[in-house]
């Protein structure tokens, strides 16, 4: 029942009110479909959100019913502003009970939903999503494009196929709003195929701000005068592919766009990038330097620093004056020492990068550049170091072990927030503990500070003895100036010896919330 105006909590008029409950629906955390079922009230303001997140998603069940009527019932039905983000999935490899069905009856279904829905939603359509597994699909995705959809502003193909010629299309008509356009292949074998749908798509949107291709794909940017975000994928790349890739088209590419750029990615993901060997296990290093100034890039991530290779590094640092954010690594394919030399470079020739404040960096294994690091970023506000191999590129133990990592940071001038993700960690919980004491300099300045989850990491539960537990409380008072410690993994104790800590914790009024340093599921939290 519904409260009186006199009755009602602050927290409720809040919630009713549009402004107010505007703001909380923006939120990413905010699941908006569950949020439409609250009240009449809450399902209106989730849909006019300018920018929503609900997505309607045509699949399996629309392209398979035999039955027409309830794919134009669904048209009929649906409210206009459910139609501003449409996701179209098309799958043919299907097998039912009396055997195979044709792929071209699920592509005919879905050429059909397709261009039914996008005839009588053309003007509302704002982003576009497509999952397909048949390079046809392509024909019509390039149809509906021509012929609706004139108010798009998103792009997002996902392209499950093999195909190794080249589907021919006719140039778009103008599509002046869509700043985003993002196509992912996971087989490589398909970016030929893929080279004139990207190509029609970028010549037909003047406007384009983001852009994401496969790898081997550069085409042509002579018509992007606004283009901010290159993203080069690198999805099921194999050493094959990076030996036969000539740098001379990206390097057209980037010239024709370099000085609008603010982010260029080499990878998608944060993380070190996986090549499949098909048979060659090493590759010669391309000859590859930023061709022009950058005057705008802000971001640049290279996750390839063992295929590119740069005999000048400060040259293209020289070339990106305003660099906040530097993403580095290697992949897991070679045993090159290369990212070491990159990074010794700047040191030796005492290169100051003054403009950067956050720095991650994948597969490094001396923990003694660490302090070169210091020096070459002194404003620094973010580091992240992710080391997931075992042994270095001598094939000897990596270096990074947590003691020797985090007393190697101390010292850091204006670092907020570090990340670390490293191969090896103390067997037992009583280990980590002085291991983490080496970071007490380190931790006078830190905001938040988080440990990753390792796969080779398994700490048993322990029972603390009472130097232990005194000096777990020492390290407890090293950290409360941080914000979030996020360390749950390395940590886990004995009901009692958790329950010890909670005491001193409560006697020395320490939040507990943002000590995440125990179990999820610990008695510690339970009694909290």
């Amino acid at each position: 029942m519904e409260s009186h105006p006199e009755e009602r909590t602050v927290q409720e008029i809040a919630l009713n009110n549009p402004i107010i409950l505007t703001e909380i629906l923006k939120q990413a955390a905010t699941p908006l479909r569950t949020a439409r079922l609250v009240c009449h009230f809450w399902n209106e303001i989730a849909l006019t959100l300018p920018n929503t997140r609900l997505s309607l998603i045509l699949n399996d069940k629309y392209f398979r019913d035999q039955d027409p009527f309830s794919f134009s019932a669904l048209l009929f039905s649906l409210e206009d502003r459910l139609a501003k983000r449409i996701s179209f999935k098309c799958y043919t490899e299907v097998t039912y009970e009396d055997g195979e069905v044709e792929p071209t009856v699920f592509i005919y279904y879905f050429a059909s939903r397709l261009s039914h829905f996008c005839d009588k939603f053309s003007d509302t359509v704002q982003i576009l999503e497509f999952s397909i597994d048949n390079e046809v699909c392509l024909k019509y995705i390039h149809q509906a494009l021509t012929n609706w959809c004139h108010n798009l502003r998103r792009l997002r193909v996902f392209c499950e196929f093999t195909t190794l010629k080249e589907i021919s299309l006719d140039p778009l008509p103008p599509k002046r709003k869509l700043q985003a356009f993002i196509i992912y292949s996971p087989i490589q074998a398909s970016v030929l195929g893929l080279t004139s749908f990207i190509q029609v798509v970028v010549n037909a949107s003047p406007n384009l701000r983001n852009i994401k291709i496969p790898w081997g794909c550069f085409p042509n940017f002579a018509n992007s005068k606004f283009l901010e975000s290159l993203t080069i994928s690198l999805e099921a790349l194999c050493t094959h592919d990076i030996a036969a890739f000539e740098p001379s088209g990206l390097l057209r590419m980037l010239n024709q766009i370099g000085d609008q750029l603010v982010s260029l990615y080499f990878g998608e993901s944060d993380q070190i990038q996986c090549i499949d060997d098909y048979g060659l296990s090493n590759w010669t290093r391309k000859e590859f330097r930023l061709p022009k100034r950058m005057p705008k890039l802000e971001k640049y991530k290279n996750l390839l620093v063992d295929v590119f290779r740069c005999d000048d590094v400060l040259a293209d640092f020289e070339r990106m004056p305003v660099l906040k954010t530097l993403v580095i690594g290697k992949t897991d394919s070679t045993s090159s020492a290369c990212l070491h030399e990159f990074l010794q470079t700047i040191f030796k020739a005492g290169k100051i990068l003054g403009s950067v404040k956050n720095l991650k960096i994948f597969e490094l294994h001396d923990p003694k550049l660490l302090e070169g690091l210091k020096t070459a970023f002194p404003n620094l506000v973010r580091l992240e170091v992710g080391t997931h191999s075992r042994t270095d590129e001598r094939g000897e133990e990596s270096g990074m072990k947590l003691g020797v990592v985090l007393k190697a940071c101390g010292g850091w001038g204006g670092l907020k927030r570090i990340d670390l993700s490293l191969p090896r960690y103390p067997k037992e919980a009583r280990d980590v503990i002085p291991a983490l004491l080496e970071g007490r300099e380190l931790f006078k300045g830190l905001k938040t500070f988080e440990i990753i989850y390792n796969l080779y990491t398994r700490i048993m539960k322990q029972h603390l003895t009472l130097d232990e537990l005194d000096l777990f409380k020492e390290l407890l008072l090293a950290m409360n100036g941080m914000d979030e410690i996020i360390i749950s993994y390395l940590l886990q104790f004995s009901e009692k010896s958790e329950r010890k800590i909670f005491e001193f914790m409560l006697s020395k009024n320490l939040t507990v919330s943002k000590f995440r340093i125990f179990q999820a599921k610990s008695t510690l939290f339970r009694s909290n």
